[in-house]
């Protein structure tokens, strides 16, 4: 018994050593020129890895009315570029953007717990003077 138990401890310390590391997320202003957080968010989580980081909220709007928000946010500023812009099934929305070179992806789905929508934000860290070269080698929607 008492061998057994000796075993058990030495596997408790060591399975926590056999975990992987969790990638350190980037800091908001790292990956985001800028956060276009949806009316009324409630802030859910946030995950990535060293160059990415997701953040995920809740909006009461559904998710044809978030989608509208954006657009309407999109043609209003024109710092926003919308190079992506593809609907997916069941109200899923999604739109690559970039803000003065900066990725940015959005994507909007139905909230199967609320009547409301589920947005995701994700921006990446670009390297210094990357920025140039996205913009210069993305192509741009005709104006």
């Amino acid at each position: 018994m008492k061998r057994s138990f000796v075993a058990l401890a030495a596997l408790v310390v060591a399975l926590p050593a056999c975990r992987p590391e969790r990638p350190k997320l980037p800091d908001l202003p790292a990956a985001f020129n800028t956060l276009p957080v949806p009316p009324d968010a409630e802030f859910l989580g946030r995950s990535g890895s060293s160059d990415a980081l997701m953040l995920t909220f809740r909006t009461p709007l559904v998710a044809d009315s978030a989608t509208a928000y954006y657009r309407k946010l999109f043609h209003a500023d024109t710092s926003y570029h919308v190079l992506g812009d593809s609907k997916g099934a069941a109200g899923e929305h999604a739109y690559y953007v970039e803000v003065a070179t900066r990725p940015l992806w959005i994507r909007i789905r139905p909230d199967a717990s609320s009547p409301g929508s589920v947005v995701e934000l994700t921006g990446a860290v670009v390297a210094s003077g990357a920025g140039a070269a996205l913009d210069s080698a993305a192509p741009h929607p005709a104006k």
